[in-house]
């Protein structure tokens, strides 16, 4: 490394430690400034040092949802830096059943604020500061990823950044992310009729499987073993699942 690098290394490294190097837990104010620096300085060109992944796989645990969203970005934004591809330590961490929780959480909390803002509920008014930092976490568009309707895009019933999100889950981690994302799903799917929670929940089901859906086809030349498990649980497993949940909101 020459001089730059160093000093971004050492820079990103206090940062990502932080935490570790204080004898009180910080809080989520200081959780939320540091994950927004992070999230700035990891970049394309420079490799990412471990301890940002432990970073952000820590704080999208946190009860407070500013910090789990910036969380959620980083890692996907992590995931795309590295080319869809991710080292075994940090691969167990992404799969584990607590991580993938929250993950899907973040999705339909968002879900959740969007359809209270249909409702008139307006927007969510954070305090001083914190949605200026919370905007700093954007991934680069893709054309190909926002339908040509507009009337769709604009009409907030499907979040196509949550969509690709798990597009980028999926790509990344293949058919064991799908195997434990379905279990989330069903649960979601088959939750209490008739209430705003379980209105969001079968939205954030979609952009869901919207995302997982879409990643299929990269496998096929690429991975074929990977490409037929994952065709065998969508064939087996997730659309059957999805008839059910249509047939029973339907009712």
């Amino acid at each position: 490394f020459g001089e730059d690098e160093r000093i971004w290394m050492s820079l990103v490294e206090d940062l990502a430690t932080f935490k570790y190097k204080t004898l009180h837990s910080l809080s989520w104010r200081k959780e939320l400034t540091i994950s927004s620096c992070l999230f700035i300085l990891v970049r394309e060109d420079k490799p990412c040092p471990t301890s940002v992944w432990d970073w952000f796989v820590g704080t999208i645990t946190s009860s407070n949802i500013p910090v789990q969203i910036l969380a959620f970005y980083g890692i996907c934004k992590l995931l795309m830096l590295g080319k869809m591809t991710v080292e075994e330590d940090t691969r167990k961490k992404l799969l584990h059943d607590d991580f993938l929780t929250c993950f899907v959480d973040v999705i339909v909390e968002n879900r959740r604020v969007a359809l209270s803002q249909e409702e008139g509920g307006g927007k969510v008014k954070w305090s001083f500061g914190v949605a200026e930092l919370m905007g700093l976490a954007k991934l680069k568009k893709k054309s190909g990823w926002y339908h040509q309707n507009r009337s769709l895009r604009e009409s907030g019933h499907f979040s196509f950044a949550s969509a690709r999100a798990s597009f980028i889950m999926t790509r990344s981690l293949g058919f064991e992310y799908v195997e434990k994302v379905v279990l989330l799903l069903e649960k979601m799917m088959f939750g209490n009729q008739g209430t705003k929670e379980y209105e969001a929940d079968i939205m954030a089901s979609a952009e869901i499987v919207g995302g997982i859906l879409r990643a299929v086809p990269e496998f096929e030349e690429t991975d074929k073993a990977n490409f037929d498990t994952l065709s065998t649980i969508i064939e087996e497993k997730l659309m059957p699942m999805v008839v059910r949940c249509n047939n029973r909101v339907s009712l």
